[in-house]
């Protein structure tokens, strides 16, 4: 809808349709546009906008030069607007996007140009003229008057044909071709042929792309030109995304809801991808996207937009009858005004929405302007917190900007100020009272006491995130207003080596004026250096561009940063520069081999230099790239570069190749020649339509590259038992070893069940399932690419989901559960919502422990007044309303005395440790240091459980244990107990001592479970004393009364202990029996001969690798290990005879391991296989 204002400025639009956000858009030739988004029309009466200001235009001038000073008169001179193609009913800018001109000019003939009138805004500032390379810089368009000249220096240009072509070959209607670099880029028009002619582009690495109709970049990469003369752009079949637009309460569709899908990719100068449509009267939609991954984004009248992460290979975008489901939340509503200290209203104030996107963050709406009556209405909120932002010139916000959300218990929790709690289904109000701000203002001046114009100027507050900031004008004036008061504030200038104070740091009393400053810039640090040839001379056009990083390390990021030419000499200087933080300088020349120096980090103000850089001859690379049948490919592109160092795998090797730099095209021979390296190892790399990439090193002057057709790997998802197909399920193919490092794929499974996945290659794959909550896991499967299908069985599995309430039934968040068998360790684990909520699975049908942890009992937290954990010992898989309530627990205090009752400063800690089957978790083993008069404290103790104490800690054999105390009543008295020891014997079959074996005592309770309580000893090994030539430590008093192969446990408890002796890595099997410390001793162990388990490890790996056997029976103190040899055999020795399973890894971790087994030991010629990265 469009109208024209009245004499006087006042307008009236109509046909506005109730409930609808709309955007206002308010313009005048001349002037600023001033545009309002995020209006909503109310159900009844008008919809008023407050004054408007539109601020005057400018005076915009350049001038044109060629590399040798001469004007280039005629030139054109553009101002580009970022703009957007639509509208839509609301939210226009789902649309494409695109850029038109606001104004152009010629230059005279002394190549200056002057654009008059140009309105405040950020634009592109556009040069070009016919054989000479474009250029374009960003232009800011405030305050008033002239801004400074801009210079252009319009070098030779080059040009690049380009081919749009579809996935059947045909030309794709209304497309066209742009090419990018820097801040420049130049397109071609729409062409019915789909050939485009792009003229001057600048010599070197251009980004170019296919612009669709809708304003969307598709297909495309980096290129070298003049280098390569010809690319073809072939995009691919169109995306179809299908789904349905639901309320999130009530699950109806939402007609009119408008779909857009925002692709990844592009580049700063091209949009990524867009499509837009509108939902249908059920909610449905369909949709056609230019781009394969990205967000799908929905919003409607009256709802809050969502978003959801769409991938091609995910189901909803591979099946068809599997749609997309978007759920849209009803939005709310906050309402308020904004006045100052007097309650009158601010003029020209606005305000913006923030709320919560996870704990500890939120993030702010588009600015609205407030009524004239200080009166405003925020759409588009969610139940829960919020806050509001306003701002205004000369005014500040009391607890902001440092208003940040900080995570408490799964909430947001903001200051007073600003701060309101959306109800559910309702609408929240508050008024917002500003404060006059102060202002400071001067002059920023270089060292040599010149102005500064178009700088950034901060002004920052300790621990403000938000500061404020303004560009100075042209002769280096700036006015800061708005100041909230504060001390040490500082005032710093923004330049490419990061922020600079200005001036010492002062204080601002509230409404203070500082005026008549004059700052000045320190000097940012800065490297200059000559570029020359192999014979001394400068290089003729030779480029530099520097990089944060190593050479190992950096990224370069191609055309998106700006090459700095040399002089006539050489000679170049880079200024501003990034402080404290290592360079890569990359230098590039025609004709030349490219060079990478590494700069050691720079001081604040230094100037290094001068460097010497000699670029060597380039030495082509030629080649050819055939396919399978040896027959040329033309039209592929080819990436190359050189290896960083030796050892480099080839691919991450490449300088160039990871950027996707396109070197050159092969030619109808299937022949390419790439310039620009150095002798010695180079990569190169192929890429064409149809096949897949193909990357070689050669240390020569060719290479031959052969492209093999993409393999597809194709399957059912079945429900075991009954046979029924299994829709919606992600599949993965990962090639094992010989790759090659050819890429894997994904898939998804349809109604029927079925599945495909392409793009893959030649050779054997890992396909794995994502069984999601529904499915019990599978073990991966080998196949091969292209051969017969694949069957999978799955079985269901179930989950267990509930809520985690508080004593008054308030929901618990962030709390940890999980879920286990019955005297197993938990196997499942989940963290509660915001709203109590949780979800275990996928489990087997069965029993289970269900535990609840509060965020409080994580390690290291403080748990002083927490909830303790809460269990429920008989849980069904498949139940849905588990209530888990916490209670708050009790403190329990005590204090440690010795025999006589005293306490001594012995440093003692104190463990409190749940009574219970087996060891206790971890993270249900609580410590504590006791104080000086033996005094300690444990709070929040669950009252429902015994536990016991443990003294640890302290002086060689002091110890002490206190079991089965109640936490909440009276201290308890923990006494001090030298303990007892118990001695005893390893011995062999023969009876000889055998030394260095690992004696274990683990404390047994009533049940003779075993406990957290143990003690260690090893036997005794023969000592060798000290000489002068192979010094050795002293023997200990504790041994020297020992003989070989005798052991002593100290500081037993008195009471029952299971005792192991671990013989890990030695040909003699665990030996276990059980006694008492009170009995005396010695006890004495008669070890045998274990079994062995001899075999070899088949697949390849790149760090060493270790083979665990594990007894069958699941005890943990007979697992026996061995490394893995070179040549993947193995031998695991002392084993106890019996079955066990082997677990293979880079560690002694589960976590990424891969099991096989049982084995029944002895046995030899077992053959397992390695996967590298399984499970990861």
């Amino acid at each position: 809808l469009r109208t024209d204002a009245d004499a006087d400025g006042g307008f009236r639009l109509g046909g506005l349709p109730r409930g609808v956000t709309v955007a206002v858009e308010i313009s005048f030739p001349g002037l600023a546009t001033e545009k309002l988004p995020g209006l909503l029309v109310p159900a009844t009466g008008r919809l008023e906008l407050p004054g408007v200001v539109l601020g005057s235009g400018r005076r915009v001038e350049a001038r044109v030069l060629a590399p040798d000073g001469s004007p280039v008169a005629g030139a054109r001179l553009e101002i580009l607007r970022h703009s957007r193609i639509g509208p839509l009913p609301f939210r226009p800018e789902f649309q494409g996007d695109t850029w038109t001109t606001l104004s152009e000019g010629r230059a005279d003939a002394s190549g200056c140009a002057v654009l008059e009138e140009v309105p405040a805004g950020h634009y592109r500032l556009r040069a070009s003229a016919p054989g000479r390379a474009t250029a374009a810089r960003s232009l800011s368009v405030t305050g008033e008057g002239a801004l400074p000249r801009i210079e252009f220096v319009l070098g030779e240009g080059a040009t690049l044909a380009v081919e749009i072509r579809d996935a059947e070959g045909r030309p794709v209607e209304g497309a066209r071709a742009r090419a990018a670099w820097g801040e420049t880029f130049v397109e071609s028009p729409p062409s019915p042929s789909g050939d485009f002619l792009l003229e001057g582009l600048e010599a070197g690495t251009v980004e170019v792309a296919a612009i669709l109709p809708s304003g969307a970049a598709a297909g495309g990469g980096r290129v070298v030109v003049p280098s390569v003369g010809n690319f073809r752009i072939s995009l691919g079949e169109p995306f179809t995304l299908r789904g349905r637009v639901r309320d999130a309460g009530t699950g109806e569709g939402v007609a009119g809801a408008m779909v857009a899908f925002e692709g990844r990719g592009g580049f700063d100068q091209v949009s990524p991808g867009r499509a837009t449509t509108l939902s249908l009267a059920d909610g449905a939609f369909v949709l056609q996207v230019p781009t394969s991954d990205g967000q799908a984004v929905a919003a409607a009248p009256g709802y809050i937009e969502g978003r959801w992460t769409v991938r091609r290979d995910r189901p909803e975008a591979l099946s068809p009858d599997l749609p997309l489901e978007l759920l849209l939340h009803r939005s709310l509503t906050v309402r308020g005004r904004v006045l100052d200290e007097e309650g009158r209203p601010i003029p020209g104030a606005r305000v913006q929405l923030g709320q919560s996107k996870g704990p500890g963050s939120f993030s702010l709406g588009p600015s609205v302007p407030v009524r004239s009556d200080g009166s405003f209405s925020l759409p588009g909120a969610r139940p829960g917190p919020a806050l509001v932002r306003a701002s205004a010139r000369g005014w500040w916000q009391p607890g902001y900007p440092a208003m940040e959300g900080m995570p408490r218990q799964g909430r947001i929790e903001f200051p007073p100020s600003g701060s309101v709690e959306v109800p559910e289904g309702g609408e929240a109000a508050l008024d917002l009272v500003l404060r006059r701000g102060g202002l400071v203002s001067g002059t920023l001046l270089d060292p040599a006491g010149n102005p500064r114009g178009g700088k950034l100027i901060l002004l920052q507050r300790p621990g403000d995130t938000m500061p404020l900031g303004v560009l100075t004008a042209p002769d280096g004036t700036f006015t800061l207003e708005g100041i909230r008061p504060g001390k040490d504030l500082v005032l710093a200038e923004v330049g490419a080596g990061g922020h600079r104070e200005c001036l010492p740091r002062f204080d601002l009393p509230e409404g203070a004026v500082l005026e008549g400053l004059r700052v000045t810039a320190p000097p940012g640090p800065s490297i200059h250096g000559v570029v020359l040839d192999d014979a001394g001379k400068p290089a003729p056009g030779a480029k530099v561009r520097i990089l944060v990083g190593t050479a190992n390390s950096f990224q370069d990021p191609g055309p998106a940063v700006e090459d700095h030419p040399c002089g006539d000499d050489g000679s170049f200087r880079m200024e501003d520069l990034n402080a404290s933080l290592p360079l890569v300088l990359v230098v590039r020349a025609p004709g030349r081999a490219e060079a990478v120096i590494e700069i050691a980090p720079l001081g604040e103000s230094e100037d290094r230099g001068p460097l010497e850089v000699r670029l060597a001859p380039e030495s082509p690379l030629r080649g050819e790239v055939v396919d399978e049948e040896g027959r040329p490919i033309p039209g592929a592109s080819i990436q190359a570069g050189f290896l960083r160092e030796r050892g480099d795998t080839p691919m991450r090797a490449y300088r160039v190749g990871p950027d996707g730099t396109v070197r050159a095209v092969t030619d109808r021979a299937g022949c390419f020649v790439v310039g620009g390296l150095a002798a010695g190892p180079r990569v190169v790399r192929a890429t064409a339509p149809g096949f897949l990439p193909e990357t070689r090193s050669s240390e020569g002057e060719a290479v031959r590259l052969v492209l093999l057709r993409p393999r597809w790997i194709g399957g059912i998802l079945r429900e075991a038992g009954t046979g029924r197909p299994v829709p919606g399920l992600e599949v993965t193919a990962s090639p094992k070893d010989g790759s090659g490092g050819r890429p894997g794929g994904r898939g998804a499974s349809g109604a029927d069940g079925r599945f495909r996945i392409e793009g893959l290659g030649p050779g054997l794959h890992s396909v794995s399932v994502a069984t999601g909550p529904s499915w019990l896991p599978v073990p991966a499967s080998e196949r091969e690419a292209g051969v017969d299908p694949l069957l999978v069985d799955l079985e269901r599995g179930y989950s267990i989901a509930g809520r985690v309430l508080d004593e008054e039934g308030r929901p618990v968040a962030s709390a940890r559960v999980s879920a286990g068998a019955a005297g197993k360790r938990p196997s499942e684990h989940a963290t509660t919502a915001a709203d109590g909520s949780f979800r275990l699975g996928p489990l087997r049908e069965g029993r289970y422990r269900v535990a609840a942890f509060p965020q409080e009992w994580r390690r290291g937290q403080d748990r002083s007044g927490a909830p303790v954990p809460t269990e429920v010992l008989d849980v069904g898989a498949g139940r849905e309303d588990l209530a888990l309530r916490l209670s708050r627990g009790v403190d329990l205090r005590g204090r440690i005395v010795d025999e006589t009752g005293r306490a001594g400063d012995l440093a003692l800690s104190v463990a409190l440790l749940p009574q219970g089957p087996g060891k206790p978790p971890e993270d249900e083993v609580r410590r504590t240091k006791a104080a000086a008069d033996g005094t300690f404290l444990f709070a929040g103790v669950d009252p429902g459980r015994a536990w016991d104490l443990v003294l640890q800690g302290g002086r060689a054999g002091v110890g002490g244990v206190l079991r089965g105390v109640a936490p909440g009543g009276e201290a308890v008295t923990l006494v001090l107990d030298e303990g007892v020891a118990l001695r005893g014997r390893v011995l062999d079959e023969g009876g000889a001592p055998v030394a260095g074996m690992e004696v274990i005592a683990v404390a047994l309770d009533a049940r003779g479970v075993e406990d957290g309580i143990r003690s260690t000893a090893r036997s005794k090994a023969p000592f060798i004393p000290t000489n002068d030539v192979f010094p050795r430590p002293v023997e200990s008093e504790e041994s020297k009364g020992m003989e070989v192969g005798e052991f002593v446990l100290k500081r037993l408890g008195r009471f029952r202990f299971r005792i192991v002796v671990r013989t890990g890595g030695t040909d003699w099997a665990p030996a276990v029996l059980e006694a008492s410390s009170g009995s005396g001793g010695p006890v004495e162990f008669r070890l045998r001969r274990g079994a062995t388990l001899e075999g070899r490890v088949l697949g390849t790996w790149e760090r060493p690798l270790f083979i665990y056997a594990e007894p069958a029976d699941g005890n943990q103190e007979g697992i026996t290990y061995a490394g893995v040899r070179e040549d993947g055999s193995f031998l695991l020795r002392g084993l106890a005879p019996g079955p066990h399973t082997l677990r293979v890894n880079h560690d002694s971790s589960s976590k990424g391991a891969r099991t096989f087994g049982p084995f029944e030991a002895p046995a030899a010629g077992v053959e397992v296989r390695w996967e590298q990265g399984a499970g990861r």
